[in-house]
């Protein structure tokens, strides 16, 4: 994919990703508490992290990535974590198509 930008922008899906967490852990707490509203704040929470998952795995299955099996079984493995260090590492990780300059620079 020559488009290597986010549909969606790079801060929102990193602040749905930290929020999701935040509002998770809190309605967990609530509920071990018995805390009114743990079940909306749970709720709430994991939407938004299931939003934000599915939306950064899109991402990662449209994307060349290096080690992009990796990244993706990563993510089904600690799904509140790999999100944040994708969207950190993200530019890092996507594969320019270098062939293009190989060839021409070997003809010369």
């Amino acid at each position: 994919m020559s488009n290597s930008e986010l549909q969606v922008s790079k801060k929102l899906v990193c602040g749905m990703v930290i929020f999701g967490i935040l509002f998770t852990v809190v309605g967990t707490f609530f509920k071990i508490m018995h805390f009114p509203l743990n079940g909306e704040l749970l709720t709430f929470g994991i939407f938004i992290s299931g939003v934000s998952w599915v939306i950064i795995m899109a991402d990662m299955l449209q994307q060349e990535l290096i080690n992009k099996g990796f990244w993706i079984l990563s993510m089904f493995i600690l799904p509140w974590l790999i999100p944040l260090l994708y969207l950190y590492r993200r530019n890092k990780l996507i594969q320019f198509n270098a062939s293009a300059f190989l060839k021409e620079d070997h003809q010369a």
